[in-house]
């Protein structure tokens, strides 16, 4: 199942290695309040992407089949889901406890994951 998917360009915007935060940053093409769309992923244990995406279509990874994305999810903690991006084609992995997707107000350089986000700054889309 397709939990999101764009044809934006996304690329690492930040990674908090402590509280182990992922945040991509896409352009928010179809939407003309916001400029920015935000994927953050929460608790990531797991994670092979590269630092730019081309279009992006994000899914659930599917636990018991047998490849080494599903041994290494059984592996983590307890609340751990697999997701998977396909980008240009090619399929990556991030293990991590949650995704949410958002549309953003805020500078190229800035972070949503570092600063205070205020109700009116960002409106969500997806929440898995």
């Amino acid at each position: 199942m397709i939990i999101f998917e764009s044809t934006s360009t996304f690329n690492i915007c930040d990674f908090v290695r402590d509280s182990m935060v992922l945040l991509l940053r896409g352009g928010a093409v179809a939407n003309k309040k916001f400029k920015y769309v935000d994927i953050k992923f929460v608790d990531v244990v797991y994670l092979d992407i590269p630092t730019c995406l081309r279009g992006i279509t994000i899914k659930e990874l599917p636990q018991g089949t047998g490849d080494f994305f599903s041994l290494q999810f059984q592996e983590q903690k307890q609340g751990s889901k697999g997701f998977v991006i396909e980008s240009e084609g090619i399929e990556y992995v991030i293990i991590g406890s949650t995704l949410s997707a958002y549309y953003v107000n805020t500078t190229p350089s800035s972070s949503s994951i570092r600063a205070e986000l205020k109700p009116s700054r960002i409106q969500p889309i997806v929440t898995v």
